[in-house]
């Protein structure tokens, strides 16, 4: 007898958020019926612009439609508040019928329940998420305080989707690119400077460069700092406050050759280095020299600190 196939798990997407049950309430006033699914409508105010619902789908096929949906009537048709995704993959599983709560909902209301549902989604892209957090202001009129309360996220998060949803374009494809530097968005619409910030925005792309050290180069363009440099000191100057490891001496093992002390770079000095290296990959070499006397202070710095230690390691070595 051959082995049974593992039936597919049932995904965990039939609790709605407490954000969005918020919103439902009760369903004491609302009535359930068995809507076919060839006369069901997905919310029009939906801002999901992709969905893949092929695993979804295998699993309604195996287990059936789990849960019921919320909903209106609207002429002779239902037109769901969420669930757009479900209601495709019911549709791709060759499910007739669906369980629909109808309620007696006006647009604004399945505006808010659509809004609130999608920014509960983990896998809404951030360009996605920042329409849907810039539609909530703009067309509800809610201040950036009431976003976060009414999704549960936090402000940070809403500043960022809202900067995000305002960015020029190049911003957009960068995120587009590279969703993890949605962050890094609202610092750099802060630069005025249209080839100032376009430059940050490329080493941003090319480099990892986080976002606080993004926010102290931002300041230092500001300023009138170049970009570069100003993503330099940002660099150091994050890396600068980490205090510095002591030395320890230790006796080599006896079954050992001792080699002597090892000293640690300081964090400084790896940063520098990292510089250097990425100047030599980009640079003409007259262009390498000038950026490297602009910064011998560091240089002159980051020895000094490497001299102390080794001043330090020395003491502790006893003479023979």
């Amino acid at each position: 007898m051959p082995p049974s196939k593992a039936k597919p798990p049932i995904p965990d997407i039939l609790g709605e958020s407490e954000a969005l049950a918020a919103l439902i309430g009760g369903r004491t006033d609302a009535r359930l019926i068995s809507a076919a699914v060839g006369e069901v409508d997905p919310n029009p105010y939906n801002p999901r612009q992709r969905m893949d619902v092929s695993e979804l789908a295998e699993s309604m096929r195996v287990h059936g439609f789990i849960g019921a949906l919320d909903g209106r009537r609207v002429g002779e048709r239902v037109q769901l508040a969420y669930g757009a995704r479900r209601l495709a993959a019911a549709r791709s599983a060759g499910i007739e019928k669906i369980p629909v709560y109808l309620h007696d909902w006006d647009d604004q209301t399945m505006l808010v329940l659509s809004l609130v549902e999608n920014v509960q989604r983990e896998d809404l892209a951030p360009l996605e998420a920042g329409a849907t957090v810039r539609r909530m202001n703009e067309e509800l009129g809610w201040s950036q305080e009431e976003i976060a309360r009414r999704t549960g996220k936090h402000r940070s998060w809403v500043r960022d989707m809202l900067a995000l949803a305002e960015a020029p374009e190049d911003l957009r494809k960068l995120v587009a690119a590279r969703p993890d530097t949605s962050r890094h968005v609202r610092y750099l619409t802060q630069v005025q400077n249209e080839q100032a910030r376009m430059a940050l925005a490329e080493a941003v792309r090319e480099r990892e460069v986080t976002a606080q050290q993004l926010y102290k180069a931002v300041q230092a363009v500001e300023a009138g700092v170049a970009p570069e440099e100003a993503l330099v000191a940002a660099r150091l100057q994050v890396v600068e406050p980490r205090p510095q490891p002591v030395v320890e001496v230790r006796p080599a093992p006896p079954t050992e050759t001792a080699r002597g002390p090892q000293v640690r770079a300081p964090a400084d000095v790896v940063a520098l280095l990292d510089y250097i290296a990425h100047r030599l990959s980009r640079l003409a070499l007259a262009d390498l020299a000038r950026a490297v006397q602009q910064d011998a202070g560091e240089v002159r710095r980051s020895l000094l600190a490497v001299q102390e230690q080794l001043d330090r390691l020395k003491a502790q070595v006893p003479d023979e």
